[in-house]
């Protein structure tokens, strides 16, 4: 969350030549996670047309950093 609190681009995160502790494509598997928490309350329809993506993202990555 620091990357994108100072603006800095996250293009780095994703992809297969991006590692954390060994393990690739991790921001792909928290952008999983993160559509799949949204699922439980919106259709795909609903998060597609999300207004205010950040403040949704915010929540659940917050939640999940609680959770570990």
């Amino acid at each position: 969350m620091r990357t994108v609190e100072t603006g800095h681009p996250v293009q780095a995160f994703f992809g297969s030549w991006f590692e954390i502790e060994g393990m690739k494509e991790t921001g792909y598997f928290l952008g999983y996670e993160v559509v799949r928490e949204l699922a439980k309350r919106l259709d795909v329809r609903a998060i597609a047309l999300l207004e205010d993506v950040e403040g949704h993202l915010r929540l659940i990555l917050e939640q999940m950093c609680q959770d570990l």
